[in-house]
């Protein structure tokens, strides 16, 4: 018994002593698993928590910062080794597309290689190696003829927007809002969107069916608008109403649902622009607001917006208000408005937070001293509008955009009259970047102080702009120093009674410039040249006519916009007519300078 107690002793200490090999050495401690690290056969580990490297922890690195490595033991959790380890875009199946196991060079991401073959590699077949939307076609056709920021004719849409589904109208495009019976199909989604067919929720008050208690439908439609929008708020977001009159006051709407408003249907849902006009009055108490869209679109098209007793209307009240993206487009929209309230897009009345207001085809006639109020937004776009006002009394702004940090004014006609100062536009943000391209500005007659008053901006670029004054201590002025950087090419600028009454252009708190040839040759500026003096001689800036009359100097006076702003020029005016045109006669199709192309 003694003796067998003894041999097992002997051997249960016998295995626990087997851990070091059988020879006597301490264990192999290898806590990366790669077969090197202390006391192990195959050698020491330099680093044991990197699979990677056991004998080269100071050459395994990636120098070129393209994620692949070179100098390494193994490449088991890194790649590698890069076959160019000094370019960035060149390593083994960078062109992961076409050559997804090749040494390749693929400089824009596009996934196919360069044509120039690398030290170490292949060459590719990318025809633009530094344009991830061209590597197949690379004539020139990946393209926005229109300007609308979407692109066709590329290989890819990597870093632009397409394709769009027509090139030739900026106003039609996959980031188009669609808008109801124009025959066009204005988002590229394949068809357009008509009344008759829907969805959308109907407004006939004219109808003896019409109840507001009802579904809104083609049969029994709303006979008033406020319970019309709160139903497309919440669900179909088309508003589609007949010819007639129709009040809201202090109508307000929110939720994520686009709210949109479509006017001048006959009762068989057909539009007729013409002859059937939907009229909205914004009469409220004082100081409200009429309606109030906070939807993420807000679309108001053909219709005509109005005060009926601007009388009872306190200054600030608001005939449209949107907090929004606002998209007025394509149709008519035409606001008139009293002498205490305005249209406003985009100041919000609760400091709500917003970024985009999109304006166009707008008509705002107004007697009010600040008729359209723009702001509190990071991106600013008017276009294809005409606004006017007739104010007789003290200091007047046709066009106020407030606090805007990206604005582009384009296409647009301002008309003013009055006793008091006058400005056409005030642009005030803080280091804006502000576009003024192909508008026409006339006020004939008053006391007029500017055509546009700039505030606190960085950059201010004015490009084609035909303005006429009457009596101006200047055409621009800059209120505040210092000047931003200015780029001022191929304006117009004159007065009715000619040019000699002319005080000075350009005032700033640098220097003032007392026509076009000395704003052509402002050191101070960034980029001056092609302004001329002379009345641009529009026939009937009161009645919206800024057309050039024969031999004015803005007849193919112009230059092509692109050049000078950030975004691709329009191939339209205002009124759609297609630009630039050969205006003079001399073969050549040349922009011409304001609003209308002739």
């Amino acid at each position: 018994m003694r003796f067998e107690f003894w041999m097992l002793l002997v051997a249960t200490t016998l295995a626990l002593g087997c851990t070091d090999g059988g020879n006597g050495s301490p264990p192999c401690v290898d806590n990366d698993l790669d077969g090197y690290g202390d006391f192990c056969a195959l050698g020491l580990d330099c680093d044991d928590a990197d699979i990677d490297n056991w004998a080269s922890c100071d050459s395994c690195v990636d120098t070129d910062g393209d994620s692949h490595f070179v100098g390494c033991d193994a490449f088991t959790t890194r790649l590698g080794p890069d076959c160019d380890p000094a370019d960035g875009s060149t390593f083994i199946g960078a062109a992961a597309i076409e050559g997804p196991s090749a040494c390749m060079t693929d400089g824009d991401g596009d996934g196919y290689g360069s044509t120039v073959a690398p030290m170490d590699g292949i060459a590719g077949t990318d025809c633009d190696d530094v344009d991830p939307n061209s590597f197949v076609t690379c004539d020139g056709s990946c393209q926005d003829a229109d300007g609308d920021s979407f692109y066709v004719g590329c290989d890819a849409y990597a870093s632009v927007e397409g394709p769009d589904c027509d090139d030739t109208d900026p106003y039609v495009s996959p980031g188009e809002p669609e808008l109801a019976d124009d025959a066009i199909d204005n988002d590229c989604d394949g068809s357009d969107l008509v009344a008759a067919m829907g969805p959308g929720v109907y407004v006939d008050n004219g109808n003896v069916s019409c109840t507001d208690s009802g579904e809104g439908s083609q049969s029994t439609p709303y006979c008033s608008l406020a319970p019309a929008i709160y139903d497309a708020s919440v669900s179909t977001s088309n508003v589609f109403v007949t010819g007639g009159d129709y009040a809201v006051s202090n109508v307000r709407t929110s939720g994520s649902i686009p709210l949109r408003i479509y006017g001048g249907y006959d009762a068989l849902w057909n539009r007729d622009l013409d002859s059937e006009v939907t009229n909205i009055d914004t009469e409220g108490a004082p100081s409200t607001v009429g309606l109030s869209c906070s939807q993420p679109v807000c679309i108001i098209d053909g219709v005509h917006v109005s005060r009926v007793n601007p009388a009872a209307i306190n200054y600030g009240d608001v005939v449209f208000y949107v907090e929004e993206f606002g998209a007025f487009t394509r149709s008519t929209l035409t606001v008139e408005t009293g002498d205490q309230f305005h249209f406003s897009i985009g100041t919000p009345e609760d400091n709500a937070s917003i970024s985009r207001a999109v304006v166009r085809d707008v008509d705002v006639r107004s007697t009010g001293r600040t008729p359209v109020v723009i702001g509190q937004l990071d991106y600013i776009t008017l276009e294809n509008s005409r606004i006017s006002t007739e104010y007789a009394s003290t200091s007047s702004v046709s066009l106020s955009v407030l606090n805007g940090n990206r604005v582009a004014l384009r296409n647009n006609a301002l008309h003013a009259s009055g006793n008091g100062q006058v400005y056409l536009v005030e642009l005030n943000g803080t280091d804006a970047i502000s576009d003024v391209v192909n508008n026409s500005f006339s006020a004939p007659a008053g006391s007029f102080s500017a055509a546009l008053r700039v505030r606190n901006h960085a950059e201010l670029r004015l490009v084609n702009n035909a303005m006429e004054a009457g009596t101006p201590v200047s055409i621009l002025t800059f209120a505040a120093a210092p000047t931003p950087q200015l780029t001022l090419r191929n304006n117009m600028m004159g007065d009715a009674a000619g040019v000699s009454t002319l005080s000075q252009f350009l005032f700033t708190t640098e220097g003032e410039y007392f026509d076009a040839a000395e704003i052509n040759g402002c050191t101070a500026c960034f980029d001056t040249g092609g302004n001329v003096d002379g009345d641009p001689e529009f026939p009937d800036p009161r009645g919206g006519d800024f057309s050039l009359s024969a031999g004015s100097p803005g007849i193919d006076g112009g230059v092509d916009p692109a050049a000078f702003v950030d975004w691709q020029s329009f191939a339209v005016d205002i009124d759609g007519f297609p630009r630039p045109v050969d205006g003079d006669g001399s073969l050549t199709a040349e922009w011409d300078i304001g609003a209308q192309e002739n």
